[in-house]
Formats: C-alpha cells, sequence, structure tokens
C-alpha cells in the first residue's frame, strides 16, 4: 500500500508508535511469569519492561530515521519518524526518565542488575548496526575498495535473541531448580526463533525499500529458498522442543501458535514489496499481522486453565 502522511491507515498506527512490540513483550513475560512462577507479572514488571522496549525501537527507529533519503523509495514507519524526531525525542526522554523511576524504586537490586548486563548487550547491539557500519564504509571507501556486507550474525537474530532474553529476564531470579532453568533456557532459545523470524519475514519483505535506503545487511534474493529451509526448521523445532521438556500446557501452546503462525505469514505471503516510484511511503500492511499473530494468539492461550 503507497501511502502519504495526510492519509495515515488507521491499522497502522501501533506499528507507527512502536506499541505492538510492547504488545508482543508483556504478553509473552505474562505466559512466561504464570508458566514458571504460577503467578501474574507485578505491575512494575510489566510497566518497565514495556517501557524498555518502546525506549529501545523509538531509538532504533530515531537512527534509522536520521539518515533517510526521502527522495527514495521508503517504509511509512520511516517517514513517520522523519517526520516526527523532535516529538518523539522529547517523548522518549519523558519515558525514559519515568523508566528509570520506576526501576529504581520498585524492581528488586538482583533484576536491576541482570537488566544493566542486558542494556549493555543492547547497546552493543545499537552501535554495530547504526554506528559501525558507516565507519567501516568510510575506511573502505578511503581505501578505493567497495564494502562488504556483515553476513556472520544478522541483524533481525540479534533482535530476535535479545528481545527474548529481555522478556525472560524477571523469570531467571526466580528460578528454584537446574530442572527449571533448563526449561527457561529452552524456551528463551525457542522464543527467539519466533521473533528472529518475525524479524526476518518484515526485513524480507522490506528488502527492496532497505537497499534503496542502504540499511540492509543482507541479500535476501540470493538466499531466499535457503533461508525459507533454514526458518522453518527452526519453527519445527519449537513446538517439539516445547512438548520434549514438559513445558506447562498454556506454553506449549503459546509457542505452537506462534510457530505455526510464523511459518503460514513466511511461506505463503514472502512477495517483496515493488517499488513503485521515489519519495512515496510505503505501508505493508503484513507486518502488522505478523506481530499479531505473536500476541493475540498468545493472549488468548493465557486463558488456558
Amino acid at each position: 500500500m503507497i501511502v502519504n502522511h495526510r492519509s495515515l491507515p488507521l491499522v497502522a498506527w501501533p506499528s507507527l508508535l512502536s506499541l505492538d512490540a510492547v504488545a508482543v513483550a508483556i504478553t509473552w513475560q505474562s505466559v512466561l511469569v504464570v508458566s514458571f512462577l504460577h503467578r501474574w507479572p507485578a505491575w512494575p514488571e510489566s510497566l518497565s519492561l514495556g517501557a524498555t522496549v518502546w525506549l529501545i525501537y523509538v531509538a532504533d527507529r530515531l537512527l534509522d530515521a536520521s539518515r533517510l533519503d526521502v527522495t527514495r523509495p521508503h517504509t511509512l514507519r520511516h517517514q513517520f519518524y522523519h517526520r516526527h524526531a523532535k516529538l518523539l525525542i522529547g517523548g522518549w526522554m519523558i519515558v525514559a526518565l519515568g523508566a528509570a523511576g520506576l526501576v529504581i524504586t520498585h524492581l528488586s537490586f538482583v533484576l536491576i542488575r541482570w537488566g544493566l548486563m542486558l542494556s549493555a548487550l543492547v547497546l552493543v547491539y545499537g552501535a554495530s548496526v547504526h554506528f559501525v557500519p558507516s565507519v567501516v564504509e568510510g575506511l573502505t571507501k578511503s581505501k578505493g575498495t567497495e564494502p562488504t556486507r556483515r553476513k556472520w550474525f544478522p541483524k533481525e537474530v540479534q533482535v530476535g535473541t535479545l528481545f527474548a532474553c529481555g522478556v525472560s529476564l524477571v523469570i531467571w531470579p526466580n528460578l528454584e531448580s537446574r530442572w527449571a532453568a533448563f526449561q527457561l533456557a529452552s524456551t528463551t532459545v525457542s522464543m527467539s526463533v519466533l521473533f528472529s523470524v518475525n524479524c526476518f519475514a518484515v526485513a524480507r519483505w522490506e528488502h527492496e525499500l532497505d537497499l534503496a535506503q542502504s540499511f540492509t545487511n543482507m541479500d535476501f534474493r540470493n538466499h531466499s529458498t535457503r533461508t525459507r529451509l533454514a526458518m522453518n526448521l527452526a519453527l519445527l523445532f519449537v513446538p517439539v522442543a516445547a512438548l520434549s521438556i514438559q513445558l506447562p500446557m498454556t506454553l506449549v501452546a503459546a509457542l505452537a501458535a506462534g510457530a505455526l503462525g510464523m511459518s503460514w505469514m513466511m511461506n505463503r505471503h514472502d512477495q517483496v514489496i515493488p517499488l513503485v516510484d521515489n519519495g512515496i511511503a510505503h505501508f505493508e500492511i503484513r507486518g502488522i499481522v505478523v506481530d499479531a499473530l505473536l500476541w493475540i494468539p498468545t493472549a488468548l492461550c493465557l486463558m488456558i486453565p
């Protein structure tokens, strides 16, 4: 879908405001807390996670939008953050201050320490995606060589892994046995698969737009078949692993539903968004659907007694 800034689709607003990622994080945290700790998350746990996820996603999108070339094809998401950067930066600072106060006053020291360690990894990720590539590109150009694309650890895998670790963070300090720790580690790996495939699907659809903006670091055109096979095998691992380690039925159902939804979107709806014209924003409804398939079935699974 091609849109302009005067006709933003209603369904696009949760994604534009980075609320879809918050919904995914809170629902998966809830199902983990219910499954492993046999209680619902306390409001500071959910609110601090939601605020942190929102801050990370908004910062990432603002950094992308800061180097957006509006004369070339781009996504509606990047256009929105480019047009409203000052307002979003102000909102980001307010939320950051509120989140810091909430964490300091309501979370345990142990959980804060674990969160700081994970935050350091997020900062490393941000630097590797937004700053290191530009430095490398500048050095290679000064030497008269062409910059090479980073393929060994794609951005999508980094995001999925960090997201899964953040969602499961509140559980780790409260585990009472090695078996529970093994179950949670396996679940975290399974969630990282779901979240990574989600990112790969969106990156696949927006590949041509990202190429036009020099955002991408992976050529999906040359490796689409191999990448799809690897992701299907990884998705098959998710429900098999959940059943084999005897996870609670609520968590098994959530993981299986997530794997089924990601597989369906990846295999049946993998067409790349075509480039129509320069300077026009593209909105992809599949991005809304693929995120909804991660949090709506999970929320429904929480109703399983």
